[in-house]
């Protein structure tokens, strides 16, 4: 491990470059569309995986699909709906069909990526994209990422320890406050998702 790598630790992936900070996360896109910096005491440890397909672009290929097939039968069976604006819909619509096929799979390949959510509201803080061609670099920066945090943020039983100690709860807050921890972790460790091979 060399001496930068002991403060910061960089990530960098297609025009991406994450460089994790003891206390937060950067993004620096070279493309110029999204630039941030989060700390990471407000970002969730727990993470999801998986990509996602629009229904937008679902229901595109769907209806070209479904028009592509009903201009071929009229076309195959000489339909006299099968008119001149037939005649274009039908050279037109496999090179449409191709193009949102084309889409689609790259909207896939950019939102598969691994989500960290926000400890406030449980929205997407940011997502971390996987290099397809180092895998295990993916793996070791996001674990990076979840021991940082971690170490930035305290633990719930910390925290409860000290507001006991000050006297800032009453026993009975304390034992429900307790409970709700214990509740709170067994839900966090079976909603974690194990790393993708």
């Amino acid at each position: 491990m060399s001496v930068t790598e002991i403060f910061h630790l960089e990530y960098r992936v297609g025009s991406k470059i994450y460089i994790l900070n003891k206390t937060e996360l950067c993004c620096i896109d070279q493309a110029g569309k999204n630039n941030f910096s989060i700390a990471l005491n407000e970002v969730d440890p727990s993470y999801s995986y998986g990509g996602f397909y629009s229904p937008i672009f679902l229901l595109f290929l769907a209806y070209i699909a479904f028009g592509l097939t009903v201009r071929s039968a009229q076309w195959f069976y000489g339909s006299p709906q099968f008119n001149f604006t037939g005649h274009i819909q039908f050279i037109f619509f496999p090179f449409i069909l191709l193009l949102a096929s084309y889409r689609l799979y790259r909207h896939n390949q950019e939102k598969c990526a691994y989500r960290f959510y926000s400890l406030r509201d449980n929205t997407v803080a940011f997502t971390l994209p996987i290099d397809k061609k180092d895998k295990e670099k993916t793996e070791v920066f996001l674990r990076a990422i979840v021991s940082r945090i971690h170490q930035v943020t305290p633990a719930n039983e910390q925290v409860l320890f000290l507001l006991c100690k000050y006297g800032l709860l009453t026993p009975t807050e304390s034992t429900q406050l307790e409970a709700y921890i214990q509740q709170d972790q067994s839900r966090m460790k079976s909603n974690v998702i194990p790393f993708a091979s």
